[in-house]
Parts: structure tokens; sequence; C-alpha cells
């Protein structure tokens, strides 16, 4: 019985597809690339608030969840247990609290994410680690 409801379910999902000829339009980079920023403009206030950014801000010693799970995974493999002194690129960034995090545990890190937004108004007075 699973089976037939996973085929079910299989054929309603491709059945609520559009055709292959929605797809089939061509969208300018330039415009591709204004819509990609303003959907990221609209968003960038929910960011701030559901990453804590006002919190990560105002705790200099703070490193993100996402950064303390990796590094006590990482840390056994890492001199002296610890990112201090090494470099790294971290990529897909996003609005940056994690690339921050290395840094603060004194790593030289640089956040690539693409495409580049202008950052949030925020994040231009972040205070500088260290």
């Amino acid at each position: 019985m699973s089976e037939l409801l996973r085929t079910v379910g299989r054929v309603a999902k491709a059945a609520a597809r559009p055709p292959a000829a929605a797809y089939s339009r061509r969208v300018s980079d330039g415009v591709a690339v204004a819509a990609n920023r303003a959907n990221w403009d609209e968003r960038v206030p929910v960011h701030l608030q559901a990453y804590g950014v006002e919190e990560f801000i105002s705790h200099p010693d703070r490193i993100s969840g996402v950064v303390r799970e990796d590094l006590a995974l990482m840390a056994p493999h890492l001199p002296g247990q610890s990112p201090a002194g090494l470099s790294l690129v971290h990529l897909q960034c996003h609005i940056g609290t994690d690339t921050l995090s290395w840094a603060r545990l004194g790593a030289m890190v640089t956040g690539v994410d693409s495409p580049r937004p202008p950052p949030p108004p925020r994040a231009t007075s972040l205070p500088a680690p260290g």
C-alpha cells in the first residue's frame, strides 16, 4: 500500500509542475541580478532578527551556534585545537555572523557570498574583532 501512495504522490507532484515551456523564457542577467537583490533587500530585516544580529553585535565574545558546533568537530584536527592564526575563506557566508565568529576565535577569515548585495546598514558598524 505504501508503494501505491508514493506513486500517487509522484504523479500528483508531476501534474502540479508547470509545463517545460514555462521555463523556456530567458531573463537577462541584469534583470535576474536586480530581482535577486530586491529579494535580498526585502529579507534583510527578517534575517537580522532571526540571526540575532543585535545580540551578536552587543556581545563581542559571542560565537554563533553553527561555529560552536563546527569547532567541536574540527578542534581535534586543528593546531592547538583552535582556528587562531589560520586563514580561511567562508563561502556562502550569508549575513556574516559565522564568518565574524571565526574571526572572533582568532582566524583570519574572508566571507564570500554571491551575488554581493550591499551590506545591511547595521553590518557596516560592527566592531573589529580583537
